[in-house]
């Protein structure tokens, strides 16, 4: 799923992902599983003009890398807007 990432951005507590929305169903069935699993994690989902966002956050600061190696970005990026576009792969 993560392939499809139309945007990927780190927040301040984790990462947000923007997705297709027809991974609507399978993202937040993901969600739900991991949020029992990993109760440390906490993983929401919402609909937007633009797709499906999952925002993958934790109030554990030992988590943050965790969330972020999870989303394919690097610790050392600031959290500021997108760090990586799906067309490019690369920072804008």
């Amino acid at each position: 799923m993560l392939s499809r990432a139309l945007e990927v951005q780190r927040t301040p507590r984790g990462a947000s992902v923007l997705l297709p929305a027809d991974l609507t169903g399978a993202v937040t069935k993901l969600a739900a599983a991991e949020s029992v699993c990993c109760s440390f994690l906490s993983m929401s989902t919402r609909s937007t003009t633009d797709g499906l966002l999952l925002e993958v956050t934790s109030a554990h600061d030992e988590a943050i890398p965790l969330i972020l190696g999870m989303v394919g970005l690097d610790q050392a990026e600031e959290p500021a807007g997108p760090v990586r576009s799906a067309e490019t792969g690369k920072s804008p």
